[in-house]
């Protein structure tokens, strides 16, 4: 059975200076005071004006009063409940989306990875971390150019663009924002102040996986006459690591009309991805 649970919704954030660690994160894990509620999806500032902390940084210039976030930490911190049936599964997937930008990930006190780049998921089989009723899930987050140097920047000297063609002050934003990936309007655009965004900026959920999975699907039309032939390719992950199994795989198109247009292939699933 494949089954998913949304941890979207609210969170708790609190800041800490930018050294302040991955040694320090069991301390958190159970530390009770100091929080405030935010929303996952969602940024630091949306937390921070909420618990009236800042003013809404888009109005005026309450922009240049939120640079301070940009030299601090960000922890988020969830509590969920997980069921026996769950443990049972062959893998237990979490996956964290828009992670924006620097992430160190905690489960239960453990550090079980790191992230850089928002523009991608982080995904990991957390089963052998997750225990019988409550987790505790801990991510901590920066802007992600307090680690670039003076020394990197100047080796793009010459090739970052900056705003001095157009009239306004030169390099707008800031040229480490180059090394980082994510937004980069966020540091200052023509037409944005500087807000750089500190976030988990997509959905949060678990996954529990059995057997095999679907993990992507291609699908490539080509015109034949009055008819289209869509060419399917799906790669699909069993996850036994060395047993194969046979199965079958049935794509069912829908129309507008309500026709239904079905093929099946029988296949012999091997251990890891294929593609079908």
């Amino acid at each position: 059975m494949n089954q998913d649970l949304s941890l979207n919704g609210e969170w708790e954030l609190r800041d800490e200076p930018l050294d302040f660690g991955l040694a320090d994160a069991l301390e958190l894990t159970h530390k009770q005071e100091g929080w405030i509620q935010t929303p996952v999806p969602g940024d630091v500032h949306q937390g921070l004006i909420r618990a009236g902390k800042i003013n809404e940084p888009l109005i005026a210039l309450n922009s240049f009063e939120c640079e301070w976030t940009e030299s601090r930490s960000w922890w988020y911190r969830k509590s969920f409940h997980i069921e026996n049936n769950w443990l049972n599964s062959d893998l237990i997937e979490l996956e964290l989306n828009g992670l924006d930008s620097n992430a160190e990930i905690f489960l239960n006190g453990r550090h079980i990875g790191s992230h850089y780049n928002s523009f991608r998921p982080f995904t990991l089989d957390v089963k052998p971390w997750l225990n019988h009723g409550k987790n505790v899930l801990l991510i901590r987050l920066t802007t992600g150019i307090e680690n670039i140097s003076e020394a990197d920047v100047h080796s793009l000297d010459g090739i970052i663009a900056d705003s001095s063609s157009l009239g306004v002050r030169k390099r707008r934003g800031d040229s480490r924002r180059v090394f980082v990936r994510k937004p980069q309007y966020t540091f200052g655009w023509d037409w944005s102040p500087r807000l750089a965004t500190t976030a988990i900026a997509g959905d949060v959920k678990l996954r529990m996986l059995d057997k095999a999975r679907i993990r992507y699907l291609r699908i490539s039309p080509e015109q034949r006459g009055k008819g289209i032939l869509l060419s399917v390719t799906a790669t699909i992950e069993l996850f036994h690591y060395y047993k194969t199994t046979d199965g079958q795989l049935t794509i069912t198109l829908h129309d507008e009309y309500g026709c239904q247009y079905r093929n099946s292939h029988q296949i012999l699933l091997q251990s890891g991805q294929m593609f079908v």
